[in-house]
């Protein structure tokens, strides 16, 4: 067959920028393609960083249903509309109405002050306070729930130690009363609950990983168009898959460097997220995570016959990532196919060294693990590619 491909002559030994112009003027070919490598990853990062620029959820929008009327009732509600986290948008008299706005989305909790909420309080009868919070949206569910009970534990503290003070009970002595255990709470890792510093660190390599499987996909099925075994770039790779894989892949490599150094850089410099660990092991990691997930796409792409079936099979194996690496639900807690299939994508030992040298600060050592497993993850395609030349050479098709 005549090999009609992006270049007619080919180098007899790896010549590494000769290599990344032919990979150029071959993705040239399909605009799809050069919208996907070199626009979509930025795309992508610049939607995220706006759609989490906040940092943190504030401002839930709640109701409140103040069926008392009364001092202590208004001093409640100013005490829960000092919350940063939530906003009393709206107030009603009776909780139909209000439940109302809750199934229509309006709002994401509840608020309902009962009748003689004052009198009972007075008299030391425990008025009881009910919240309605849509747990449907955990993270807004909860943000909602958190800042609510803060609110009410708050105001019942300042009640209380009113009430010890009339008692001519001494101020510190009251204190010990109302708090007999001090807790000191330190929350570890991420102590300002930014979204940014986890979701975008984790939901953007997932979805680049797609991309950059897809991207290896379509160049070797645009090879295989004009020379279904690819013979010309066998042979300039002598048959050899570490040989063959870097010359189809360095200007990739180099492409998608752009975007996650661009993502380290804005993380850092403007959301002032903290660099705990070895920044090295952190662009190691980028390196390590594009050359495995191109590795992985270049795999299936010579061992499954068309574009279509190969797109699908990606798409399978890939999506799940979003669940499967940790980031919305623990991996401990997964049940052991979730776990495996977690751990045979290179983005949840990216996720996972990103999170260990930035929030976590640990040390280089214990970068050994995920740094091991993306290795092990580059060799085994590898070796599975190397066998498919080898027999190939064997039926003498190079």
């Amino acid at each position: 067959m005549k090999d009609n491909s992006a270049c007619d002559s080919l180098p007899r030994k790896p010549i590494i920028l000769f290599m990344m112009l032919r990979e150029l003027r071959l993705i040239r070919k399909i605009p799809s393609l050069m919208i996907m490598v070199f626009i979509y990853p930025f795309l992508i990062a610049v939607t995220f960083f706006s759609l989490y620029h906040a940092g943190s959820i504030t401002q839930v929008p709640i109701a409140i249903v103040d069926q008392d009327q009364s001092i202590s009732s208004r001093q409640l509600i100013q005490r829960i509309a000092a919350s940063s986290e939530i906003a009393v948008s709206q107030r009603f008299h009776d909780l139909t109405a209000a439940k109302q706005h809750l199934l229509n989305n309006d709002i994401y909790a509840i608020v309902m002050i009962p009748p003689n909420f004052e009198q009972r309080m007075l008299a030391n009868k425990q008025p009881e306070v009910t919240t309605f919070y849509n747990n449907q949206y955990m993270t807004v569910g909860g943000t909602a729930n958190r800042a609510i009970s803060s609110s009410l534990s708050g105001y019942i503290a300042e009640i209380q130690l009113q009430k010890i003070k009339q008692s001519n009970t001494p101020t510190a002595i009251g204190q010990n009363q109302l708090k007999p255990l001090a807790i000191d709470t330190h929350p570890l890792f991420n102590p300002t609950l930014s979204f940014v510093y986890t979701l975008v660190s984790g939901v953007f390599p997932a979805v680049l990983q797609i991309i950059m499987m897809f991207t290896m996909t379509a160049t070797i099925h645009l090879e295989k168009q004009f020379q279904p075994n690819l013979n010309s770039l066998r042979r300039v790779a002598n048959n050899n898959p570490i040989l063959f894989f870097i010359n189809k892949s360095s200007l990739y490599i180099a492409i998608f460097m752009v975007p996650l150094l661009f993502l380290d850089f804005i993380m850092t410099y403007y959301f002032g997220l903290p660099i705990n660990g070895n920044i090295f092991m952190l662009i190691i990691g980028d390196l390590l995570f594009i050359i495995a997930a191109l590795m992985i796409g270049m795999m299936f792409a010579i061992f499954m016959p068309d574009k279509l079936s190969n797109f699908g099979v990606i798409g399978v194996c890939s999506a799940p990532a979003f669940g499967f690496t940790g980031l919305f639900f623990p991996r401990l807690a997964m049940n052991s196919f979730a776990y495996i299939w977690g751990s045979l994508l290179p983005v949840t030992w990216y996720i996972q060294l990103r999170l260990d040298q930035t929030l976590r600060g640990l040390t280089t050592t214990d970068a050994f693990t995920p740094i091991f497993f993306m290795l092990l993850l580059t060799f085994v395609p590898l070796c599975l590619i190397g066998l498919n030349f080898k027999n190939k050479t064997k039926r003498g098709t190079i």
